[in-house]
């Protein structure tokens, strides 16, 4: 007697699929997009495949109708993994080990749909363990993740350990310094290293010492993809210089490199025509403007005017 059909088995059609789908909430145009894409992973049984699929990605992955139909056309193969051995495992680890909502994982899996098909054991497990350790365990993994959907998709040995071993052996950024820095800004492991090492030695060259340096770079990261020589950081340079300041006086101040001109420039300028300028940088460069005077100048009286300078900066100089 010939053996009963399977619910796994393929469907002649993926009408059914693509029914199902539209009454999920995903988008025609997704849909559409999937059937051009990969047709047959559209052509399993609804209820005995696609359905368990899509409940895992709505209810754990927190992925709405037109979340979901943008991951799924984006990578229609979710439907053909197993759900038990791989889908399931997958959103557990980003769920469970990493902790997760499912709010924040369908923010990330929307923003970097593949990595809802990365396998824990050969994709994810072993970046986890390089980022641990360097002391980023799984609280700065997540953090990592939620500014950086794609930090899980760059590869170890290329990319992730040439970067890290640069700010230890390059810039002796280490220990807890180093794993503050890469949780807050993990977007430094999308840069090339030949913009920081440049941007080192023009640093170098102005007089700062290798501290000095180090906290430059690290407290403007902006600097990793972004050189020195370029015009909007030459002309901070330049008004930090036409300020009275000297290239070493960067290092108690990196912020002023992180930030834009438009915004510390009028801070730097004010505080220096209301009796400002023997207070630190940093404390210029705080807190939002309508309370820098007050909290930067000791003079809350001058929050209007100097709203008022920034306003119009530059012409007000």
């Amino acid at each position: 007697r010939a053996a009963r059909p399977l619910a796994t088995r393929a469907a002649a059609s993926p009408d059914a699929a693509a029914a199902f789908l539209a009454s999920a909430g995903v988008p025609a145009a997704d849909v559409a997009t999937m059937l051009a894409k990969a047709p047959d992973a559209l052509k399993a049984s609804v209820d005995g495949v696609i359905r368990p699929k899509v409940a895992l990605l709505q209810t754990e992955a927190g992925l709405t109708g037109p979340q979901l139909g943008h991951v799924l056309a984006a990578q229609p193969r979710l439907l053909t993994l197993s759900l038990e051995r791989h889908l399931a495992p997958t959103v557990a680890y980003f769920r469970s080990s990493l902790g997760l909502r499912a709010r924040t994982l369908a923010r990330v899996a929307t923003a970097r749909p593949i990595l809802l098909t990365y396998d824990v054991a050969d994709s994810i497990q072993p970046k986890a363990d390089f980022f641990a350790g360097i002391g980023v365990g799984p609280a700065g993994l997540k953090r990592m993740l939620t500014q950086s959907p794609d930090i899980l998709s760059i590869g170890v040995g290329n990319d992730l350990k040439p970067t890290v071993e640069y700010l230890q052996s390059g810039l002796g950024v280490t220990g807890g310094a180093l794993a503050d820095l890469l949780t807050h800004h993990p977007t430094i492991f999308h840069c090339p290293l030949s913009v920081a090492k440049d941007n080192a030695k023009a640093l170098a060259g102005m007089g700062l010492d290798a501290a000095g340096v180090r906290a430059v770079l690290t407290g403007a990261p902006v600097l990793f993809r972004r050189s020195l020589a370029a015009k909007s950081m030459a002309a901070k340079l330049k008004f930090w210089a036409d300020t009275g300041r000297a290239p070493a006086d960067l290092a108690a101040a990196p912020a002023f490199l992180q930030r834009s001109i438009k915004r510390s420039g009028p801070r730097l300028e004010f505080a220096a025509k209301h009796g400002g300028k023997s207070v630190p940088v940093p404390a210029l460069l705080a807190g939002p403007d309508d309370a820098f005077a007050g909290a930067a100048l000791g003079a809350p009286g001058a929050a209007a005017e100097f709203l008022a300078y920034a306003a119009a900066w530059p012409a007000a100089n």
